[in-house]
């Protein structure tokens, strides 16, 4: 080889390595509960003019889904990538422990060299420890990716809570009123121009909520604009990669915290930079149609910044170098919320959601003790109603005192989820084959949320709720019975067919199947189907 030539092979070499070494930065831009409530997707009266600039320059998710309609089990979601039902952090509110070897994704990041810091929101339900994240400060500003080293990879969070439920309501007129300062007036939402869903009746005040939540949108798209000006304005848009969702759907009765299409379907956009296209799955501009979910963003953020992703994570990259084939099933839970027990499960295919209650007998509207969300206008005018007898079948469905043990939908048909097929001849079949893949799912996660809260406690330690319940479970099978649990938990609201195998359940070693062969005991007394809530709780 000529002497010359030497020097010019080995600077290419070098400038090679540098480039496979070079990662990209990433930047998550967050909403609290919205839709998919935006102009670039179709929602003619939303008002969101640099998300859809943005829209524009990436590729638009038709088809995310959030696995919780309630934001700290969504994130519990979100940082561990795995199902909260699976590591004991499915119910909101609750501090349990992760074994050493389940660690949030920044951690992995920060060894691999990036700077990461969350702008402000944490609510994983479980205790994350200090090597979390670099900075966790409300000021994104001046410090999301300001404070690293020169040169150094940043992940960065922003999330925008103005967006969030309680600005409909309590604790939110005096923020709205400044928000509104920052509206032009053909921005300010008009109330009469609401597009309101089925299960709502048409009255002013719900209208003003939804005019309301709608500004509130506004206002963040602004703020979006901000932090996108920011990142150009620092020289760093070429190199970062940008997300923009929300941590679960609307905030207003019927949606937020449940599992419907309306509490789960949330927007998903993903701006790949200049120097990173090639990490793009299509052009800008352009929508996809796969099918994500929250469980898939840690794996798949660790595939973009090409960082090993850990064995325990439960989620499918699907973008990246370690991209795997995409999921044909998205999964969903509800458990206890604030002080309300439940037990929820549901399975989408991308058309056919099928949604197990595993406690038909409780009502859909627990009442909370809490000043939220009861203060909503929307959720007092629903009671109202009820009592004027001025509901009709679509709204009062969300006032009975019980649920269906199943519910089957045809979400391409019938997106409001209205008319559950559970019962169609037509659609046995289909039915059966949902509630296989559910159980077949809940027994490969070892869904932890067939034990009473309480006998998590009695059980195994006053502090039970600090319990790392995942391993607990796999070092002691015989502590936690999942099949037989639920077998037992199958039977509640199947009524007096059941009950002589709900007897037997009583004299079960295991107090946890005994728990719910008595809730199926107790079950059909309470078990009245078709009549309204309770009176007293509106």
């Amino acid at each position: 080889m000529p002497r010359l030539l030497l020097p010019l092979l080995l600077v290419t070499i070098n400038i090679a390595a540098f480039a496979a070494e070079k990662r990209p930065n990433i930047l998550w831009i967050v909403f609290e509960d919205i839709s998919r409530d935006l102009g670039c997707y179709g929602d003619d009266y939303s008002i969101s003019p640099n998300i859809d600039a943005f829209a524009s320059e990436g590729v638009r998710y038709a088809r995310a889904w959030s696995n919780a309609g309630m934001c700290a089990p969504a994130r519990a979601t979100l940082i561990s990538g795995m199902y909260p039902p699976s590591t004991g952090a499915q119910n909101m509110r609750s501090e349990v422990a992760l074994p050493d070897h389940i660690r949030g994704y920044p951690e992995y990041l920060r060894k691999a060299g990036y700077f990461c810091s969350n702008h402000v929101k944490q609510d994983y339900n479980w205790v994350a420890p200090s090597e979390t994240w670099d900075v966790i400060d409300a000021d994104w500003e001046t410090k999301a990716w300001d404070l690293r080293e020169s040169g150094q990879p940043f992940f960065s969070v922003i999330n925008i809570t103005d967006t969030h439920s309680s600005q409909l309501y309590y604790r939110g007129e005096e923020r709205y009123q400044k928000r509104l300062e920052r509206l032009e007036q053909n921005e300010i939402h008009d109330p009469q121009k609401a597009e309101l869903p089925p299960y709502y009746p048409d009255t002013p005040e719900i209208r003003k909520d939804l005019a309301r939540y709608y500004d509130n949108i506004t206002y963040s798209d602004k703020v979006v604009g901000d932090a996108l000006a920011k990142l150009e304005a620092d020289g760093l848009a070429d190199d970062t990669i940008v997300f923009f969702y929300s941590d679960h759907g609307r905030g207003m009765p019927r949606s937020k915290g449940w599992l419907f299409q309306s509490s789960l379907r949330v927007p998903l956009i993903i701006r790949f930079p200049k120097n990173y296209q090639h990490l793009a799955p299509s052009g800008p501009g352009t929508v996809s149609d796969r099918l994500v979910s929250f469980v898939d963003f840690a794996p798949t953020l660790l595939s973009l910044a090409d960082v090993e992703i850990p064995d325990h994570m439960q989620g499918k990259a699907f973008l990246g170098p370690q991209e795997k084939e995409p999921r044909k099933l998205a999964f969903a839970y509800r458990d206890r919320m604030d002080e309300r027990i439940d037990l929820v499960r549901a399975v989408w295919d991308g058309r056919y959601k099928y949604i197990r209650n595993f406690r038909p007998h409780l009502p859909w509207f627990h009442h909370q003790t809490r000043n939220y969300p009861h203060k909503q206008p929307t959720y007092q005018i629903l009671h109202q109603f009820w009592r004027e007898g001025k509901l009709n079948p679509s709204q009062a469905v969300f006032m009975t005192l019980t649920r269906p043990p199943e519910q089957l939908f045809d979400t391409d048909a019938d997106p409001h989820e209205l008319d559950n097929l559970a019962d169609s001849e037509a659609h046995q079949e289909i039915l059966r084959r949902m509630r296989e893949r559910l159980s077949r799912w809940q027994n490969d996660i070892i869904d932890l949320g067939f034990m009473p809260e309480t006998q998590w406690w009695t059980r195994f330690g006053a502090r039970g709720d600090r319990l790392d319940r995942h391993s607990l479970v796999r070092n002691q099978p015989e502590s936690y019975p999942l099949g037989e649990l639920m077998q037992a938990a199958h039977l509640v609201g199947a009524g007096p067919s059941a009950l002589s195998r709900q007897i037997a359940l009583l004299s079960h070693d295991d107090p946890a199947v005994r728990h719910w062969a008595l809730d199926g005991i107790i079950a059909p007394k309470a078990r009245t189907e078709g009549q309204p809530f309770p009176r007293s709780a509106g």
